[in-house]
């Protein structure tokens, strides 16, 4: 059908050529984008292949992974099963081990065992020859005895005949020697009694005192196995009194007692506790000056303030006791050992504000001790050999003022069964030394009193 381009509007006309415009580009544009889609469908093509070809790859990789993962684990189970197998194989191994041990232990008893019976029975060889050798032995001197006693035998009558002859004259000659003996006796007697009238009229008891100069007090000072010591006064001075507990003395416990207070009463140092007198009646009283106190109390009073002693105490009162004892220890003609040296009988006074020491019952202790108890002394001072009375020298002394000086510097008791530890408890070290050297065992290596007090002094010059 033609068209009558003028029958068509100049707008209309330009529209459909701008429409046909657009339609072709929009053709072209779309030529172009299914020839882009076109290569990118080549291009994906390539890839999924590429891709299939990768999970391909990745497949066989998984394949080889697992078959390396499956033996991995049979590997880890016989890992396992090697490691059971080893610990089992150790455990067996340990056993054997202590077996092996055992065993060994019990070989080693065997061959000591087996060594000890070797050993006796060399030793019962050698018994036996010496038993054979000594019966041979005897068995000739036995035969040889028994020829001597035949011999002897006859010989022996015929000095029987002459010894009781012998013994005829002797009998009478003791007959005439018994009673030139009476005559003797008679004689002695007589020169006895006169000696002891001399000696009582040369010896005056200047130590003596009358029971009714002695005035006791209700004040006690002190009490012990032996008695008790009370506050009294004496010639118009406070004096300290010693009261034992015997109800009464007998005979050889008064000669005893005379002995030891003639003893005390020649005593004289100024580290003695001066002995005034004793009355001699059925309960003697012992006199002696007063103190201030006891080490013994002084010792209590410090622990209950938990105070120990200074050193320059502790070496002024320790001098002053051995220089106490060293006095006693130099009487003449024999020492005077005074067997109870302890806290409770060193007594102390003050001097310009210091402690100063005095040994008591020097004169009585062997007195109440040999009266009143088999051992000396305080037991926790006693040295090793206070059993044995033919062991007893000055050392015992020295080992008990060992004991006293460790109490001085630990503030504690003795304790028998730790001599050795609570000396090195001691802080001072030459003190602890000094003391292990005073409770030697052996009594022989204890020093003498002379050799302390030097001791004792350069301590003092050195502090």
């Amino acid at each position: 059908m033609s068209v009558n381009k003028q029958a068509i509007p100049r707008e209309t006309m330009a529209a459909m050529i701008d429409t046909y415009g657009k339609q072709r580009r929009t053709e072209d544009q779309l030529r172009w984008t299914k020839e882009q889609l076109r290569v990118k469908d080549e291009q994906l093509k390539i890839n999924e292949k590429q891709l299939r070809e990768k999970d391909k790859l990745v497949m066989e990789k998984d394949k080889q992974v697992r078959a390396k993962d499956e033996q991995l684990k049979v590997n880890d189970e016989q890992l396992q099963e090697r490691d059971e197998q080893l610990r089992v194989i150790e455990e067996k191994l340990r056993v054997k081990e202590e077996h092996l041990k055992t065993n060994e232990k019990q070989l080693h008893e065997k061959d000591k065992q087996v060594e000890e019976k070797d050993e006796l029975l060399r030793m019962t060889q050698k018994q036996l020859r010496v038993e054979n050798e000594q019966k041979q032995r005897l068995q000739k001197q036995l035969i040889t005895l028994e020829d001597d006693k035949k011999r002897e035998s006859a010989q022996f009558q015929e000095q029987l005949n002459v010894k009781v002859q012998e013994l005829t004259d002797l009998r009478k000659e003791l007959r005439d020697c018994e009673q030139d003996n009476v005559v003797l006796e008679k004689d002695l007697s007589t020169a006895t009694e006169k000696l002891t009238e001399y000696e009582s009229q040369l010896k005056a008891r200047d130590w003596v005192l009358c029971r009714d100069e002695v005035q006791l007090s209700d004040e006690r000072l002190g009490v012990g196995s032996f008695g008790r010591v009370v506050k009294g006064r004496y010639c118009g001075c406070v004096v300290a009194i010693k009261q034992l507990h015997l109800p009464t003395l007998n005979p050889r416990q008064r000669r005893l007692f005379q002995r030891e207070m003639d003893i005390a009463s020649r005593c004289r140092h100024p580290c003695l506790l001066q002995f005034i007198g004793a009355t001699e009646d059925e309960s003697p009283l012992f006199v002696t000056e007063i103190m201030e106190t006891s080490l013994q109390n002084l010792l209590q009073k410090r622990k209950q303030k938990n105070h120990h002693l200074t050193e320059t105490d502790i070496i002024f009162i320790s001098l002053d006791v051995a220089r106490a004892l060293n006095y006693l220890h130099q009487r003449k003609p024999e020492p005077i050992v005074h067997r109870d040296v302890s806290s409770a009988n060193v007594l102390l006074w003050k001097q310009n504000n210091q402690w100063r020491g005095k040994l008591g019952d020097y004169g009585t202790a062997k007195f109440l001790q040999e009266t009143m108890t088999v051992a000396p002394g305080a037991m926790i001072y006693a040295a090793p050999e206070i059993g044995c009375p033919f062991k007893q020298t000055v050392k015992i002394d020295v080992y008990s003022f060992g004991i006293l000086f460790c109490e001085m510097c630990t503030g504690e008791l003795p304790e028998p069964e730790k001599r050795e530890e609570q000396a090195r408890l001691v802080p001072n070290k030459k003190f602890g030394d000094l003391i292990l050297w005073c409770i030697e065992e052996d009594p022989e290596m204890r020093p003498s009193m002379e050799e302390i007090i030097e001791k004792l002094e350069q301590l003092n010059n050195n502090s």
